[in-house]
């Protein structure tokens, strides 16, 4: 059984445009990804509205997304494969290069997961580190800036997502793929992706998941 964590904001939560209401279980992209792996893979949802990559946000206080990875790391060990796809959070408090630098430190803590387990425990301490991949979030819609929005003014920033991830990605040797590429998101907030993205998204990253992990 190979055992995938999902780690990431409201798109992976599977928040839905206009209505705030959660996503059916078989409409978000890691219950599809769930569905066409079958039965050998489990897949560990762990989406959080607002969620960063390592920033605090004052009006969200379990936001930061490097202050829960610890705890993540060691109640769902072991895990094969980590599936990171945050950013858009980011956006809030530091912008495209604070992405970039958030990122870094959440890969290195996965990278390094050992140490956050107790070695001497073999309950929690898996001799193996996970696969990473890092998937880059979608870019914001144009229509952000008409709309009241803590990131109305961030669409730019938004387009350089895949640049950063890509460069996290080549500097720290994992996984990489671009949400954007198959996903779009809802015009009715410019920020989270519609259903038929959820879907495209889930099918493509299975695809991936079988390439890592066989």
């Amino acid at each position: 059984m190979k055992r995938i964590l999902c780690y990431g904001d409201s798109n992976t939560w599977g928040y839905e445009a206009g209505t705030g209401r959660r996503l059916a279980e078989d409409v978000r992209w890691t219950g599809v990804m769930q569905s066409d792996l079958g039965p050998g893979y489990t897949v560990i949802e762990d989406g959080l509205n607002g969620r960063t990559t390592a920033y605090d946000l004052g009006w969200k206080s379990v936001a930061n997304g490097m202050d829960a990875l610890g705890f993540t790391l060691v109640s769902q060990a072991p895990i094969d494969l980590a599936i990171v796809m945050l950013g858009t959070n980011d956006l809030n408090v530091q912008g495209a290069l604070g992405f970039y630098k958030g990122l870094t430190a959440l890969v290195r803590t996965i990278k390094n997961a050992q140490t956050v387990y107790n070695p001497s425990d073999r309950i929690f301490s898996d001799p193996e580190h996970p696969e990473i991949l890092l998937i880059s979030p979608v870019a914001l819609g144009k229509g952000i800036s008409e709309m009241e929005s803590m990131v109305r003014d961030k669409y730019e920033d938004s387009l350089q997502f895949p640049y950063w991830t890509e460069r996290v990605a080549s500097e720290l040797g994992v996984g990489v793929m671009h949400a954007g590429q198959f996903a779009s998101v809802s015009q009715t907030d410019c920020v989270h992706i519609d259903p038929e993205g959820h879907r495209r998204l889930g099918h493509a990253v299975a695809d991936r998941v079988r390439q890592i992990l066989g």
